[in-house]
C-alpha cells in the first residue's frame, strides 16, 4: 500500500494516466488495503468506475474506508 501511495504522489502530476491505470488494476487486488487506496484514487479520477467498485465490493468495511 505504501508503495502505491508513493507512486501516486510521485507521478500524479507528471503521469496521471499511469496512476489511474494502476489504480484501476489494483481495485481487484486480494489485499483489502490496496483496494481501499486504489478506490480513493479512482474516486477523484473516474467517479463512474468508483461507483462500480462500490457496488461490486463484497466487504462492507472496505466500502466504508474507501469513502473516507
Amino acid at each position: 500500500r505504501r508503495g502505491f501511495e508513493a507512486f501516486k504522489i510521485g507521478f500524479s502530476k507528471s503521469e496521471p494516466r499511469r496512476v489511474e491505470n494502476l489504480a484501476k488494476e489494483l481495485l481487484n487486488h486480494p489485499n483489502a488495503q490496496l483496494r481501499i487506496s486504489a478506490a480513493r484514487t479512482v474516486r477523484s479520477l473516474d467517479p463512474p468506475r468508483f461507483r462500480a467498485f462500490m457496488n461490486n465490493e463484497k466487504d462492507e468495511w472496505v466500502r466504508e474506508e474507501a469513502q473516507k
